[in-house]
């Protein structure tokens, strides 16, 4: 309930000017405690419906959609379209995914559809926004460059991705 509370009033402030600020946090910002400005997304949609429940509906379509990155992963890797549904849906019904949903609202569920979303350019080739979602992910939280930098790293060890230039590989 704590950290429902603490990120709940960071956005409720970013719809009053304050850009998520907490007094619940040390120095006065939930910046403070986690580099998170991605979490300010939510912002608009409280705006729009000023109840915690917005936001845990956003959360849900969040993770929700992120299905269909698994199913156009799974046509990227030339998977049976009824394959790629049932993967799609075996993604929703994944009991982890669906305790981080309802647990609380968390930035961190934000990096699934952003990892899922780099993997499918990087199927694709597409490098240049493959680096932009890697990007945008580090202003998920902090720890995203955990993930981000296994991104790398499987491409710098990968044979299927030499094309890729190094610089944004290294990046």
């Amino acid at each position: 309930a704590f950290d429902l509370g603490f990120v709940f009033q960071s956005i409720w402030s970013t719809t009053r000017g304050g850009f998520l600020t907490a007094s619940l946090s040390h120095g006065g910002s939930y910046l403070g405690e986690h580099f998170s400005p991605m979490l300010a997304l939510f912002a608009p949609i409280y705006r729009l419906w000023p109840e915690v429940y917005s936001l845990f509906l956003a959360q849900s379509l969040i993770l929700g959609g992120s299905s269909v990155l698994v199913y156009k992963i799974a046509r990227t890797k030339k998977i049976a379209r009824e394959w790629a549904v049932i993967l799609g849906f075996l993604f929703l019904i994944y009991q982890p995914l669906r305790l981080a949903n309802i647990f609380d609202l968390r930035e961190d569920n934000l990096f699934v559809p952003a990892f899922l979303l780099a993997f499918l350019f990087i199927e694709r080739n597409k490098y240049i926004a493959f680096t932009i979602v890697c990007v945008l992910s580090l202003l998920i939280k902090e720890n995203a460059a955990i993930y981000v930098g296994s991104l790398g790293l499987w491409l710098a060890l990968s044979r299927k991705h030499r094309k890729m230039p190094l610089g944004l590989i290294i990046f």
